[in-house]
C-alpha cells in the first residue's frame, strides 16, 4: 500500500529518464544495467540526458527457480542538492543545498516456500559523500511476508515490517547538530487484497509509524487505507 512496503527505497533514485539493457547469461542469471538523468524529460533544462543529476545502476538476479529469488542492486547518484528517497527520516534524505554523490547498495530476495505462502525482503545500504562537507550513511530494511489466495483464488493478504531510511552516521559535519537520527522508528504495514471480480478488487490496509522521523518524541503515526482498483 505504501511507497516503501512496495520496494526498496533505493530505486527512487533511479525513477527518471534514462537508457537501460539486460544480459542474461543463462536461464538464471541476469545483469541488467541502467543509466538516468532526472532532466532527461524536460527539454526547458538544457541539460539533456548526460548532463545535471543524473544516477546508474546494475543488478544482478540469480533466479534458479519459480519460487526463489536474490538480487544485488548498485546506484551511483550525483544530485546538485540531497539524496531524497522520498521515505525516512528528514535527516536521512541529506537536503543540505550541497552536491552530493551516493552510492548505494541493495540485498534482496523473495522465497515461495508454499504455493499460499512467500517471504522476502531487503536491506539496502547508501555511503553518501556530501561535496565539501564530509561522508554520511543510510540504512534500510524491510521483511515481507505473502499470503497468497488466502480467503479465496486471487485475494493476497500481505504483511510488512521495516525501517525507512535512517541516518546512522555523518563524519566532518553534523545535521541539526547531530551526527545521526536519534532514535530507531519501525514501519508496520498489512493489507488484504479481495478480488471481487476478475478486473475488480478492493485493498483495506493499515500503516503504522512508530517514532516517525526516527524521533521517540514523535507520537506514533497510524493510517487506515482502502483501495479500488478496476483492471482493463
Amino acid at each position: 500500500m505504501s511507497r516503501f512496503g512496495r520496494q526498496n527505497p533505493i530505486y527512487r533514485l533511479i525513477e527518471s529518464g534514462g537508457i537501460g539493457l539486460e544480459y542474461e547469461f543463462n536461464d538464471r542469471l541476469s545483469l541488467g544495467l541502467g543509466y538516468y538523468n532526472q532532466e532527461a524529460e524536460d527539454s526547458k533544462s538544457g541539460d539533456g540526458l548526460f548532463n545535471g543529476d543524473y544516477s546508474a545502476s546494475a543488478k544482478l538476479e540469480f533466479e534458479p527457480n519459480e519460487q526463489f529469488l536474490l538480487a544485488l542492486l548498485y546506484v551511483h547518484a550525483y544530485n546538485d542538492t540531497n539524496l531524497a528517497t522520498g521515505t525516512g527520516s528528514l535527516r536521512s534524505q541529506l537536503d543540505l543545498n550541497r552536491p552530493v554523490i551516493g552510492n548505494s547498495y541493495s540485498l534482496e530476495t523473495s522465497w515461495q516456500l508454499h504455493p499460499n505462502f512467500a517471504i522476502g525482503g531487503w536491506v539496502g545500504f547508501t555511503d553518501a559523500i556530501v561535496l565539501n562537507l564530509g561522508e554520511a550513511d543510510v540504512w534500510n530494511y524491510a521483511l515481507t511476508l505473502a499470503f497468497p489466495d488466502v480467503g479465496g483464488e486471487g485475494n493476497l493478504l500481505g504483511v510488512i515490517v521495516g525501517q525507512e531510511p535512517k541516518l546512522t552516521n555523518t563524519s566532518g559535519f553534523l545535521i541539526d547538530g547531530k551526527k545521526s537520527d536519534p532514535d530507531t522508528s519501525l514501519h508496520l504495514e498489512a493489507f488484504y487484497r479481495y478480488q471481487i471480480r476478475d478486473n475488480i478488487s478492493i485493498t483495506p490496509g493499515l500503516i503504522w509509524i512508530t517514532a516517525p522521523d526516527h524521533n521517540n518524541d514523535n507520537g506514533d503515526f497510524v493510517v487506515l487505507t482502502i483501495r479500488t482498483t478496476f483492471d482493463f
